[in-house]
C-alpha cells in the first residue's frame, strides 16, 4: 500500500528521538533481532494506536523495520563493548599485499598493544593467527611453505614472538596444503596427485602445541566440505584435536558456505568466521558511483572474488 501522511510522519526527528532514547534505556543482554524487531513493532502499537494496522501491513515498512533492527543488533552489540568484542584475528604473512620487509608487521603492531594493557587484559581476549600455507608465491616467507613440523613451529614460535603473548587462542592454516579450488575458481578440474595426505602429522604436531601451552584451539580456512571432514575424521578415529572453526568468505554476494558447508559445520560444531561480510565494501555502497583509484578494488583487482561466487 501507499505509503500515508501519518506512517512518513513517523520518521520525523521527534520519533527518531525517542527511538534513541529507548535504545539508550534498554537493557541488552539479550540483543537478538527477533527481540529488537518485536520492540520497534511495540512502540509502534503504543505512540501510533490509531494507524497501527497501516504501519504493519506495508510491505515497505516492514522491509524497513527489518533493516531497523538488523542496525539495532549491531548497535546493541556495541554497546557493550568489553565484554563482547573480544576477538582479534590476524595472519603471519599480514599486511595484505606485503613483503619481506613489512611482513608480520600487524602481528607486531597486535603485540604492542598487548603488550601495553597487560596480562590481565589480554586474559579477556581470543587471539587468532594463521600459518601460510604453499601455491601463493610467497616464498619470503620461508622456504619450503608447508605444514611440516618445522614449519609449524617456527612460524608458532614467530607469531608468539611477534603478538608478544605466551599461548595463541586460536591458530588456523591459512588455506589448504593442497592444490584445491579456493580463493574463487569454480570446479576442479584435476585432483592434485602431488599431495600427499598429512593431516594425521599436522593434527598430531598442533596436539603437541596445544599440551605445551603455546596455542589452545585449531581452525582452518578457505577450506572445503572434502578438507574440513578429513581434518574431523583423522581427529576422531586417533583421539587428536579437532578444529573448532573455520574462515571463509560470506556475505549477501557470496553465499556459497551455505552449500556444503554449512550442515557440516552445524552438525560437527564447527564455528564460521565469516570473512569480508560486506564483499570488499560492494555492500556498503560505497562503488555505486564509480571506482576510483585509492579504493581497495583497485588497488587489490585480485580480491574481487570477494564479491561474488567463491
Amino acid at each position: 500500500m501507499a505509503t500515508s501522511s501519518r506512517q512518513s510522519a513517523l520518521f520525523g526527528v521527534n520519533d527518531w528521538k525517542a527511538i534513541y532514547q529507548t535504545f539508550k534505556q534498554a537493557d541488552f543482554k539479550s540483543y537478538d533481532y527477533e527481540t529488537l524487531r518485536k520492540s520497534f513493532i511495540d512502540y509502534l502499537r503504543a505512540y501510533y494506536p490509531e494507524t497501527f494496522n497501516d504501519y504493519v501491513e506495508s510491505s515497505e515498512f516492514i522491509a524497513l523495520l527489518d533493516v531497523m533492527a538488523f542496525m539495532g543488533q549491531g548497535l546493541a552489540f556495541r554497546n557493550d563493548l568489553n565484554t563482547r568484542e573480544n576477538f582479534i584475528d590476524t595472519a603471519e604473512m599480514y599486511p595484505i599485499g606485503g613483503n619481506s620487509q613489512i611482513i608480520g608487521s600487524t602481528e607486531r603492531h597486535i603485540g604492542s598493544w598487548l603488550n601495553k594493557i597487560g596480562a590481565s587484559e589480554r586474559e579477556k581476549l581470543v587471539i587468532a593467527t594463521k600459518i601460510a600455507g604453499p601455491n601463493r608465491g610467497l616464498e619470503y616467507i620461508r622456504k619450503p611453505l608447508d605444514f611440516s613440523k618445522k614449519s609449524i613451529h617456527e612460524a608458532v614460535d614467530l607469531s608468539l614472538k611477534n603478538l608478544q603473548t605466551d599461548f595463541i587462542d586460536l591458530y588456523q592454516l591459512h588455506w589448504p596444503e593442497r592444490v584445491m579450488n579456493m580463493f574463487g575458481q569454480r570446479g576442479l578440474p584435476n585432483i592434485d596427485t602431488n599431495w600427499q595426505d598429512n593431516i594425521f602429522e599436522v593434527l598430531s604436531i598442533f596436539d603437541r602445541l596445544i599440551k605445551e601451552g603455546k596455542i589452545k584451539h585449531i581452525g582452518v580456512s578457505n577450506e572445503n566440505p572434502y578438507g574440513v571432514m578429513r581434518f574431523l575424521h583423522e581427529s576422531e578415529k586417533h583421539n587428536l584435536p579437532r578444529i573448532v572453526t573455520i574462515q571463509n568468505p560470506y556475505s549477501l554476494l557470496n553465499r556459497l558456505f551455505e552449500v556444503g558447508l554449512s550442515e557440516i559445520c552445524m552438525r560437527e560444531n564447527v564455528g564460521l568466521l565469516a570473512y569480508s561480510p560486506l564483499a570488499f565494501g560492494v555492500l556498503s555502497g560505497k562503488y555505486l558511483n564509480g571506482i576510483k583509484p585509492e579504493y581497495r578494488m583497485s588497488l587489490f583487482p585480485q580480491f574481487t572474488r570477494y564479491n561474488g561466487d567463491n
